[in-house]
């Protein structure tokens, strides 16, 4: 990925001038653009981003800082690219850092209005600056910087040692917005804010506290990044800190939880698509083999119903982590989802045990929502004649349903509002719609008889 984001392709998507030449270039970041081109979340990477996101969402709590400063901007609106230096000066006013400005690692004038903040040489801010809001947007910004990053000087001083976080600030026309981006196995940008618009006009005063304390949750987070960098130990170009590819959770205080050493992203077998979104890992948790999942919701109570009955990987440890991400451990089992077991209609063991997963679910008022046969995890063993019941233990084929991620509650929760309506559906799911325990027992009957 490195190789390509210093070829001339990027050079060339950078200034791309409509959407269609920018979309001929191929996916250097993971950006949500397209929908499928995702990356997981950054906050389970980087604990400031983790901690931005938890006072973003409690802005409440939070006292009102740079009121005074954030006067200076009642102009904001009209500000023009010749006014780029006054611009500059009031964002290291807010956000407490000194900035160097055009830094020339490109040969493209187009991407030289921006600047930056180092430390040690690391750059842990990034501003650009634009006439107004239009195709690119913040995700300009993150690929100026991973031109940057590629550069190969970059490599035994940073690149090598840290996933390179980076907080990002897209001023276009008079709207202000923030952003992330790490470097693991991918280039991951994600935005923390919408657009904020700064005005001046007399209706708008309830929302300049709330504007003030955005910028004081970033000053706060550049802070913290750049003590981050300047404690750092660097390395040289041939050694390189494996564990910066890979999630470094910020915990919710002192979970008393066992090591955990992450060793790979986790590809299931003949997997037909990209995992990356998804967020499995393989790991040792105290010298176990075991999967890693983070999500935005989860239900471990669902989990442990149905590992009780033998018919889902035991969970081992579930968390919520500072950022909101949701963290579940469970022990892994080397198996293959029912797609790639069987092309054509499920065997009768794997649909007694599936069935009896889906009333376990039931019975505690709760919808799997998920019941596809990508969710199904097959590990064949050795026939038995006393394979009568839905005892696991005695099938051929053990099955194990999983993904409680999308469990919800009966009539009472919805599915996610981003739901993928590409695939089947049963009647009445809709996007943000109720779950209904119908839903599991549709879907149940139709991958019984396909592979969908």
């Amino acid at each position: 990925m490195i190789e390509y984001a210093g070829s001339d392709a990027l050079e060339n998507k950078l200034t791309a001038t409509s959407t269609s030449e920018y979309m001929a270039y191929p996916d250097f970041i993971y950006n949500g653009r397209p929908a499928g081109c995702m990356g997981p979340p950054i906050t389970i990477y980087e604990e400031v981003f983790a901690d931005i996101t938890d006072d973003l969402a409690h802005l409440e709590n939070l006292p009102d800082s740079n009121q005074d400063i954030l006067d200076e901007i009642g102009d904001f609106a009209n500000h023009t690219f010749e006014r780029e230096s006054t611009l500059y000066h009031l964002i290291e006013n807010l956000l407490g850092v000194e900035m160097i400005r055009n830094e020339d690692y490109s040969t493209f004038t187009d991407v030289k209005r921006h600047a930056v903040a180092k430390e040690r040489d690391a750059i842990y801010l990034h501003v650009e600056c634009k006439n107004e809001l239009g195709m690119g947007g913040m995700e300009r910004g993150a690929l100026t910087m991973l031109r940057y990053i590629a550069n190969p000087k970059y490599a035994p001083i940073r690149r090598n040692t840290t996933c390179c976080p980076c907080i990002h600030v897209s001023i276009a026309g008079p709207y202000i917005s923030f952003g992330g981006s790490i470097l693991t196995d991918i280039y991951n940008f994600q935005p923390f804010t919408d657009y904020l618009f700064p005005g001046s006009y007399s209706y708008m005063a309830s929302k300049t506290n709330h504007i003030a304390k955005v910028f004081g949750v970033f000053r706060s987070a550049l802070n913290k990044l750049r003590d981050k960098y300047k404690g750092l130990e660097y390395y040289g170009p041939m050694r390189k800190n494996r564990s910066r590819l890979f999630p470094q959770p910020a915990y919710l205080g002192d979970p008393n939880i066992q090591t955990l050493a992450f060793e790979t992203r986790f590809l299931p077998h003949g997997c037909y698509y990209s995992p990356i979104r998804r967020a499995l890992f393989l790991a040792k948790f105290g010298g176990q083999q075991v999967m890693v999942k983070f999500s935005e919701r989860y239900s471990p109570d669902a989990h442990h119903a149905v590992a009780k009955a033998g018919l889902t990987p035991k969970l081992l440890f579930h968390t919520r982590l500072r950022g909101g991400v949701h963290m579940a451990i469970m022990e892994y089992i080397d198996g293959s989802d029912a797609n790639y077991e069987f092309s054509r209609e499920l065997p009768d063991d794997v649909v007694k045990q599936v069935k009896a997963a889906i009333t376990i679910l039931h019975d505690m008022n709760l919808v799997h929502g998920g019941v596809r046969r990508s969710n199904i995890l097959i590990k064949k063993e050795q026939a038995s004649a006393a394979a009568t019941d839905v005892d696991p233990a005695r099938h051929a084929c053990r099955a194990y349903l999983v993904d409680f991620d999308r469990v919800g509650l009966a009539s009472v929760d919805r599915y996610t509002p981003f739901l993928n309506m590409v695939i089947y559906r049963p009647p009445g799911v809709r996007p943000g719609g109720l779950m209904e325990k119908e839903h599991d027992d549709v879907l149940l009957q139709r991958i019984i008889l396909s592979g969908s």
